[in-house]
């Protein structure tokens, strides 16, 4: 939920109350960044790791936190570091 907020400036389940916020962490699909923050676009391998650490089902998400390093320092280095956000017009 940080990462999603940290690049999207909001949190995945933003709602009015905290018992709405729960209900929609349980049964909403998880939003992409890209319908959130439509001033940007960020890489397919930053995407996938924030969507696998919201996955509903536990078994669909990372085992470890060893496994979400791997992984986020894969999309890192994949990352074109001169266009680092892909700013969409």
């Amino acid at each position: 939920c940080i990462m999603f907020e940290c690049v999207t400036g909001r949190p995945p389940f933003a709602k009015e109350t905290a018992a709405e916020t729960l209900l929609a962490h349980l049964n909403e699909k998880i939003p992409k960044q890209s319908d959130v923050s439509k001033n940007y676009r960020l890489p397919n391998g930053m995407v996938n790791c924030i969507l696998k650490c919201l996955a509903k089902e536990p078994n669909e998400r990372f085992a470890s936190i060893s496994d979400l390093r791997v992984e986020l320092e894969a999309a890192l280095n994949d990352w074109d570091t001169e266009s680092a956000i892909e700013k969409v017009s």
